[in-house]
């Protein structure tokens, strides 16, 4: 049998049946807006970077800005107790027998410190020569100011661990003595280290030497 062409001039094997043709859905790329919604782009990762810095910025600013306030509390505690001190140390009448002064000195030490005081108390004569002259102090405290506050430099490093914080502290005091025999009025320097015991006590102390001094031969009791 003879096919006969179709019209339009092509065979029954090329002729459009109307039917699609056979495809795999799985091979179809997806949608181009699906492909942007799953893909992160700068607009969207942008502020939540953003906001991760910030949180971090503020964490650790209110870290440092906690460690600021511990540490200058520290410092006030430290220049607070050696300031009690150098004002005990310098305000005293002999003629009281300067027990307030010896009690005032050894409560604000270290044990260590407090023998210290005791010791130089202990010695009666001492104290029986300064109250024969009349002697009385008036010190006034010019300034406190901390060296360093932390682990002792002096102690080996296998011990500081160990060792209860210490701080270092300048005192400066103009202090004005007045005896029988006139009055001397003297700036002093005094290298104070302090420890910390859960309160700051005094644990050493080095008088320096002094800046000026002036001393005047007028009896107390007369104008000059």
């Amino acid at each position: 049998m003879r096919t006969e062409p179709l019209a339009g001039g092509g065979d029954l094997d090329d002729a459009d049946t109307g039917e699609d043709p056979i495809h795999d859905p799985a091979t179809d790329d997806p949608p181009t807006d699906a492909r942007a919604r799953r893909r992160p782009t700068a607009r969207t990762v942008l502020p939540w970077v953003l906001v991760v810095l910030a949180v971090a910025v503020a964490v650790v600013a209110t870290w440092r800005w906690q460690q600021l306030v511990g540490e200058e509390r520290q410092r006030t505690a430290v220049r607070t107790a050696a300031e009690d001190f150098a004002i005990a140390l310098t305000n005293w009448d002999a003629a009281d027998g300067m027990a307030d002064t010896r009690d005032a000195l050894r409560d604000s030490g270290t044990d260590a410190f407090a023998q210290d005081v005791e010791a130089l108390f202990g010695g009666t004569a001492d104290m029986a020569a300064i109250s024969d002259l009349g002697a009385r102090s008036e010190g006034h405290v010019d300034g406190v100011y901390v060296q360093w506050i932390g682990a002792d430099p002096d102690a080996a490093p296998e011990q500081a661990a160990d060792l209860p914080a210490r701080a270092e502290v300048l005192a400066v005091v103009t202090q004005r003595i007045t005896t029988d025999a006139g009055q001397e009025t003297t700036d002093r320097y005094a290298r104070i280290l302090l420890e910390d015991q859960g309160d700051w006590l005094i644990h050493e102390v080095e008088l320096l030497v002094d800046a000026s001094q002036s001393a005047t031969a007028t009896p107390s009791g007369s104008q000059g």
